[in-house]
């Protein structure tokens, strides 16, 4: 009889530890889709953009940014779709984090960026303002679609805005020795990136659901970490290469851009799909310190006009520090 119910425990743990790797392979292949999808409407947005003769700082704070942000309104959008959005939640207030701290962090330790007058003036008081919000929204509990209807009406405003200032920026370094590539071409691009961005968001957030009962843990820690640094992934990869060329108006607003992005229009369109509901330690806690380190980003950005290598490794650390106290959080059964 012992031997029996032991073989059937071992049995039990077998088939559940095979689960958890299946999950961990489809979040795994969900991230790998979604960068790529998002590398390809990058791409063909880019194009596009020169086309049109934008400039750099347009196509960083507009195109780059939002283009390397799909991964996270994707997810978000497929968790509030599955009445999940604690996963949806999570994922923008953790991206918002890792964007600000690991990602400017990484790109100013390559090289110290340089800030643009017009980013400080601006779209470093939106961010803010854009967190300060989400945080007075939550206080209530959960994100309203009223308050959604907010968070998009200050999206489309961003976007105006920013359009209107720099359009008037003339483009003279578009690299006419690239091979022609016909606009057709580069919607089929945006388009293939799109499907792959649908399909990876649908594996994360099936996946993170899974994983997430597998340990015992809510779905708002998961979208903290395992999802939200996932989905941040294209902007790391597009902020370091950007500054390990010199191209800083791309990296910076990049940043600045995808914060914006996810804080109104991911968060905004997840609370229309799914209000989510906002537990008071989730308030207090993360919440709390995506608003914070946002009101920080400003006098980083103004001191000098630059964020040096110095403050970048601070922002690092600060990140690594951040992690360690999530994944060593008592919710965290497997420790």
């Amino acid at each position: 009889m012992i031997t029996h119910v032991s073989q059937l425990f071992c049995s039990a743990r077998v088939k559940m530890d095979t689960t958890l790797l299946i999950n961990f392979i489809k979040v795994f292949i969900g991230f790998a889709a979604l960068i790529g999808g998002a590398e390809l409407c990058v791409r063909g947005a880019c194009h596009i953009a020169q086309k049109l003769h934008i400039s750099k700082t347009l196509i960083g704070l507009t195109v780059v940014a939002f283009g390397t942000s799909l991964p996270e309104m994707f997810v978000s959008f497929v968790a509030a779709f599955q009445n999940e959005p604690s996963i949806a939640v999570g994922n923008v207030v953790g991206s918002n984090i890792a964007n600000i701290t690991l990602i400017l962090g990484c790109a100013a330790l390559m090289m110290p960026l340089m800030t643009d007058k017009g980013i400080i003036r601006k779209e470093i008081p939106l961010m803010i303002a854009a967190a300060v919000m989400i945080f007075i929204f939550a206080l209530s509990g959960s994100v309203s679609r009223l308050e959604g209807i907010v968070l998009l009406a200050m999206f489309v405003f961003f976007t105006l805005l920013s359009i209107r200032r720099y359009m008037k920026e003339v483009v003279c370094d578009t690299d006419d020795t690239a091979p022609s590539q016909s606009t057709l071409i580069s919607l089929l691009i945006m388009a293939s990136g799109f499907i792959l961005l649908f399909f990876g968001g649908d594996w994360v957030v099936d996946g993170g659901k899974s994983i997430a009962r597998s340990f015992g843990v809510s779905e708002w820690l998961i979208g903290m970490t395992i999802v939200a640094l996932g989905t941040s992934l294209p902007e790391l990869a597009t902020s370091v290469v950007a500054a390990f060329k010199g191209q800083i108006e791309i990296s910076l607003g990049n940043v600045i851009g995808s914060n914006l992005f996810n804080s109104l229009c991911v968060l905004g369109g997840a609370a229309l799909i799914s209000p989510p509901v906002v537990q008071h330690i989730e308030l207090y806690r993360d919440i709390l310190i995506m608003v914070v380190i946002s009101i920080a980003i400003y006098p980083l950005a103004i001191r000098k006009m630059q964020i040096s290598r110095f403050e970048g490794a601070f922002l690092l650390l600060f990140y690594i520090s951040f992690m360690i106290s999530l994944i060593l959080s008592p919710e965290w059964s497997i420790f």
